[in-house]
């Protein structure tokens, strides 16, 4: 029987890591990641490095200060805007207001801003 619970949690621990907040800009750095390949332009490349830097900081920042529940860190980590997404219902209303709350970043000429 000891056995069977081993082979068992041998199985189960090569799945996917269980999300957490160092994993919960994912869908940030995949957006970017994606926009980079569609420009030569330096300027916009570095802006691009900026804003997804700025994105995967702030995703992180509030993961951790707000207290993220698993649902909305594994919605927010195969996202980019996660207020089109849906994730928003995983929040409460103060965790959403602290998301909101911050000014926008500077656009990024073909792409869009995140907010701080």
């Amino acid at each position: 029987m000891k056995w069977l619970l081993a082979l068992t949690l041998a199985a189960c621990s090569k799945s996917e890591p269980a999300a957490d907040c160092s994993t919960v800009g994912n869908g940030v750095r995949a957006y970017w990641a994606d926009r980079a390949t569609q420009t030569a332009d330096v300027e916009e490349l570095a802006a691009i490095h900026e804003a997804t830097v700025t994105g995967v900081e702030k995703f992180e920042r509030h993961c951790k200060a707000d207290h993220w529940n698993p649902d909305m860190i594994a919605c927010a980590r195969a996202v980019f805007r996660i207020e089109d997404s849906g994730c928003m219902k995983f929040l409460s209303t103060l965790q959403k207001q602290q998301l909101q709350a911050g000014g926008d970043a500077p656009p990024i000429r073909g792409g869009m801003g995140i907010g701080n």
